[in-house]
């Protein structure tokens, strides 16, 4: 329960972020997209790596990869 409490809780707050952060930057918002876009890839790219080493494959034979 504290797990979801939490991801709940960082779920609204980078909503709320999200919505202020173009006028907190102003003339600097193209470059505080690019780092955050490269930012967001690089942390998808982990978890994707991660979901695949844990998922196990099933070769047409029944055996485990």
């Amino acid at each position: 329960m504290k797990k979801v409490l939490l991801f709940s809780l960082f779920l609204v707050l980078g909503l709320v972020v999200s919505q202020m952060l173009p006028a907190m930057v102003g003339e600097q918002y193209s470059l505080v997209k690019t780092i955050s876009n490269t930012f967001l890839f690089i942390c998808l790219a982990f978890i994707m790596i991660n979901v695949g080493l844990s998922s196990r494959l099933i070769r047409p034979g029944g055996s485990l990869i």
